[in-house]
């Protein structure tokens, strides 16, 4: 499909918004200022840099060119970025706040770069293989297409009830099972139950009262297991108090805070680092980092992140560190800016 100005423009825009209400844009460019987004400029150019090299950037060398002015040898337009005046990207800052304003072209391409457009640059005469999303947006129906991980609901058919001839069905056989014979069975309390269509329910509750704690202790186990934990030890427990752990009792109250088994080893280990300008070379394999909506967190060991239990935080390496060395003197710079 061959793509005007105005179509191109209306298809950036629209892969714009869908990443934004599906929370898909860095903090950066949701959150924007003009350093922000200079600050993400300097990110997005130094990943793709270190992901593909030079020769990966055919495509951005003339959106790149347009927008910072020429790259320097080598490491091309790193230092160009680091250093382009911060005022001249209110435009898009304001475009990005939802004040109404029309883009320049250059601006569009900026950020069709800045969120991956796989279609950038604009090029007359060229044609274009859209996915349906990409039509959907061209055709004007966005609504039409679901956004990704949308769980559907389909409504469960309900179990029709038997006729009136007294016959009771048998309990469907599940995929794997034993056939279910319908001779009774007693529960712990000595009650019994019947294995029919009215009473298969029962059935399935007493399993699940037998099961579901079973589960849950063992996984409780073996959690304590990987936090180098023993069972007896979860009579006192520990809480992430901003930057440290501090040992509390399990049965207080727990006010928003998270509670995990006390590890006395981590209470004295794991504390996080609050100062970055103690943060040098040297600290690079020894301490731990996480990047957290786009905030680069230190700690001074690796291990479970205490805000998410489902991440962690890991050894701190020369690429992040370079990153957000960079990251600070850039924000130096606008503080400085925003002084003037």
């Amino acid at each position: 499909m061959q793509l005007d100005q105005s179509g191109y423009n209306k298809l950036v825009l629209g892969v714009y918004n869908r990443k934004k209400v599906r929370h898909e844009l860095p903090l950066s460019l949701v959150q924007s200022t003009p350093g922000n987004i200079r600050r993400e400029c300097f990110n997005v150019y130094k990943e793709r840099f270190e992901l593909h090299g030079a020769e990966g950037f055919g495509k951005d060398e003339k959106i790149l060119r347009d927008v910072f002015g020429p790259g320097e040898q080598g490491r091309k337009f790193m230092k160009t970025i680091e250093d382009f005046e911060v005022d001249r990207f209110r435009p898009l800052d304001k475009f990005l706040k939802g004040e109404p304003k029309n883009l320049s072209n250059r601006d569009l391409e900026l950020l069709a770069w800045l969120i991956d457009f796989p279609h950038r640059p604009h090029a007359f005469g060229q044609n274009i293989m859209l996915n349906d999303e990409e039509r959907a947006i061209i055709n004007g129906e966005e609504g039409t297409v679901l956004p990704p991980n949308k769980e559907i609901h389909v409504a469960e058919k309900k179990e029709e009830v038997p006729g009136t001839t007294g016959e009771k069905e048998p309990l469907p056989q599940e995929a794997g099972t034993a056939p279910v014979i319908n001779q009774g069975v007693h529960d712990s309390y000595g009650a019994n139950i019947s294995i029919d269509k009215k009473t298969g329910n029962k059935w399935k509750q007493l399993i699940a009262f037998i099961l579901i704690p079973a589960a849950l202790i063992g996984g409780g186990y073996i959690w304590q297991q990987n936090q180098g934990l023993s069972a007896n030890e979860n009579t006192e427990c520990m809480y992430w108090a901003e930057d440290h752990f501090e040992p509390i009792a399990c049965n207080e109250e727990q006010k928003g805070r998270h509670f995990f088994p006390r590890n006395d080893k981590v209470m004295n280990e794991f504390k996080m680092i609050t100062r970055k300008d103690t943060i040098t070379e040297w600290s690079i394999g020894k301490i731990g980092y996480i990047k957290d909506n786009n905030i680069i967190k230190y700690y001074t060991t690796e291990g479970q992140y205490p805000e998410d239990r489902n991440r962690s935080v890991k050894k701190l390496t020369q690429r992040i560190f370079d990153n957000d060395s960079a990251n600070r003197r850039l924000s130096a710079k606008d503080s400085l800016v925003a002084k003037k």
